[in-house]
């Protein structure tokens, strides 16, 4: 096994790491030795939240102000490398001269226990970009445009201070989430950051190769002089990886990734998704800043931030409510020449207990996203024309059935001014069809008005069946993905909840078989390999309770 805290491989028969003296604790969880030390007599370490090439990151606690605070700490191994603190002292010193909402800042910088370096940055509890990205295997382009947007405008703060970042990936961006489906970016890790007004030699020299292959630009990986453009590159790497999958060249050699970087031209996102299924707005933005001649990508981060929101029809709607205002402002949505006007308005709170409207809510929702999708991706330039084939293809009135929600307390739809009536498509190529309002559609209806429909109601629909998973439903949770599912094939949210419900009550119904046959030590382990998912159920928590009192003790 490998050392958890410096990553030196230990020997089976040996206790402790023979690099940094760690206890490998055989008979129970590793234990860290700086856990529970206080550095610089302020900064007391509570546990390891992280770890990476160069350091250690643990949540702390300032005693002064009983603030929490993640403390980054150099490996004991490079101490000595005079390279490696330098480059850690340079990540510091990076952060503190930046200071945006959407970069993480860093409050002291200091040394300890035998010349520990070690830095202290705000804490941002929430997850990072590849881990929600290994969950959900894709996320819908909206969404992945928000993100990268967030990420852009922390560049555009680290380029006007004279920094480009040269190692931007989903390992280096955390996500802090404000509401289910909604985030704050934070960009993480300047640890290779290059000052561009600094050509002394030093920790970047001409031909030396900075980064993450997958990601890296092909000026960067060929060791030729880097600028803002170079983050721009590996953020269309991302916002790629975001849109399909994984990110436009892979592979197990290195070195041909970086060859296949500067000599061949990606293949198109929505070549690999369904018809329909990528907005094409957005995919020429991810296709023009993976341009291979710096000159032809985008100049600057704002250009990229501006050509998004083109993209994305005006405001992020995705936008999570950010605890400091963005840089960027968010412009105002148009009608596209009159082919569609649809006022949006958050969906009423849903009183609880109303578990048995979900099902309903999810069918509003998913029209919602319908309409939503027709007017966020058309060009202003193309409504017309793309309206008109569309709303031709679309079944006359009378064959279509109209949703009807049970009354609530909004504003009926009818009433709201330039409101459109709402109509599901009938073929699946009507995705993100939009229906010409007309005089008739808006006349006051006698049945019951539909709620106001939004892509939040769907978002939330998704994240109940999440929170029905964490309780261990996962009878009801699979049951929601479906439901989800028949209204928005191949959505990358629900259907990661189906696969997990159905792979979590296999595992589960595995280690009752276990249980049955009273092979508690196996059904132990299923029992909490689940729960690292079903964190809220209390039946599961208690049966893994009893297979671990049922086991025999251990041999001292």
């Amino acid at each position: 096994m490998n050392c958890p805290r410096c990553d030196h491989e230990v020997p089976s028969d040996d206790r402790f790491c023979g690099r940094c003296g760690m206890s490998r604790a055989t008979d129970g969880p590793a234990v860290d030795p700086l856990v529970g030390l206080t550095l610089s007599g302020r900064y007391c370490i509570d546990r390891r939240i992280g770890a990476g090439g160069m350091g250690t990151v643990y949540l702390a606690n300032n005693v002064a102000l009983s603030q929490k605070v993640a403390v980054k700490v150099l490996h004991e191994r490079f101490v000595k490398d005079a390279h490696l603190t330098q480059r850690f002292e340079n990540e510091a010193r990076t952060y503190a001269k930046l200071n945006h909402p959407n970069l993480v800042s860093v409050m002291d910088f200091g040394t300890a226990l035998d010349g520990m370096l070690y830095m202290v940055m705000e804490y941002c509890p929430g997850t990072v970009l590849s881990g929600l990205l290994r969950e959900s295997k894709r996320l819908p382009a909206l969404l992945a445009a928000d993100i990268v947007m967030q990420i852009a405008q922390g560049l555009t703060a680290a380029h006007r201070g004279g920094f480009v970042h040269r190692d931007l990936k989903p390992d280096n961006v955390m996500l802090m989430q404000s509401r289910p489906g909604r985030y704050h970016v934070k960009l993480l890790d300047f640890g290779i950051a290059k000052n561009v007004d600094d050509e002394a030699a030093g920790l970047t020299q001409a031909g030396m190769v900075f980064g993450t292959p997958e990601y890296m630009s092909p000026e960067q990986a060929r060791g030729e002089r880097v600028d803002g453009r170079t983050d721009l590159y590996a953020l269309g790497t991302i916002l790629y990886e975001l849109l399909v999958g994984k990110p436009p060249f892979t592979g197990s050699n290195k070195v041909n990734i970086m060859h296949r970087q500067a000599t061949e031209t990606p293949l198109r996102p929505s070549t690999l998704l369904e018809p329909g299924e990528l907005p094409p707005a957005i995919e020429q933005v991810a296709l023009r800043c993976l341009e291979k001649r710096a000159d032809d990508r985008f100049p600057d981060a704002e250009s990229l931030i501006a050509a998004l929101e083109d993209a994305m029809g005006g405001p992020r709607l995705l936008a999570p409510s950010l605890p400091q205002p963005v840089s960027t402002p968010i412009k105002t949505p148009t009608a596209h020449h009159g082919q569609v006007s649809a006022r949006w308005t958050p969906p009423p709170e849903r009183a609880k207990g109303n578990k048995h409207l979900v099902g309903v809510a999810i069918v509003a929702s998913a029209f919602g996203a319908i309409v939503l999708a027709a007017i966020l991706f058309s060009r202003p330039n193309e409504a017309t024309s793309e309206g008109a084939r569309l709303a031709a293809a679309m079944p006359p009135p009378e064959s279509t059935s109209r949703l009807v929600l049970p009354p609530t307390e909004a504003q009926p739809m009818e009433a709201r001014s330039g409101a459109t009536d709402v109509r599901p498509p009938t073929t699946p190529e009507l995705k993100a069809a939009p229906r010409p309002a007309s005089a008739a559609s808006r006349a006051p209806a006698a049945s019951p008005s539909p709620a106001s429909l939004s892509v939040k109601a769907f978002v939330r629909a998704v994240a109940e069946g999440r929170e029905t998973l964490q309780a261990g439903d996962f009878d009801n949770a699979e049951r929601q993905a479906l439901d989800l599912l028949k209204i928005v094939p191949g959505e990358p949210g629900a259907r990661a909840l189906r696969d997990s419900a159905r792979r979590l009550r296999e595992i589960m119904t595995r280690a009752q078989a276990s249980k049955a046959r009273g092979d508690c030590a196996k059904a132990l382990v299923d029992l909490e390999t689940v729960l690292k998912e079903a964190t809220e159920s209390n039946r599961i928590r208690e049966l893994a309770e009893a297979c671990r009192a049922a086991l025999p003790p251990k041999n001292l």
